[in-house]
């Protein structure tokens, strides 16, 4: 049942993504087809270039934070009574590194 519902839901997305493409090729010559694909490609060229250091800058700033994050104590080893024998788990931190 469940592998029935995978299936559906596959043959969607393809129908989706690639619908444009299965349009084309029963309703235009290849010429309109090539330079449609022509477009298309150099249009997502184009996009990709403008936001490529946006996104690495995004992708900086979200590793620093990841970082930041698993940096802090956590809040059951500041207790005292954790399984690790207590402490800050520093010595762990410094060993990982």
């Amino acid at each position: 049942w469940m592998s029935a519902i995978f299936s559906l839901q596959a043959m969607e997305k393809q129908v989706l993504a690639e619908g444009s493409k299965f349009v084309m090729v029963g309703l235009q010559s290849s010429y309109n087809q090539g330079v449609y694909g022509l477009v298309a490609n150099l249009g997502s060229l184009v996009v990709r270039t403008l936001f490529q250091p946006l996104e690495e800058i995004a992708f900086a700033a979200f590793s620093r934070a990841q970082v930041t994050i698993s940096d802090e104590p956590d809040a059951r080893s500041t207790g005292g009574n954790s399984c690790s024998g207590g402490g800050d788990g520093g010595e762990r931190d410094a060993a990982e590194d």
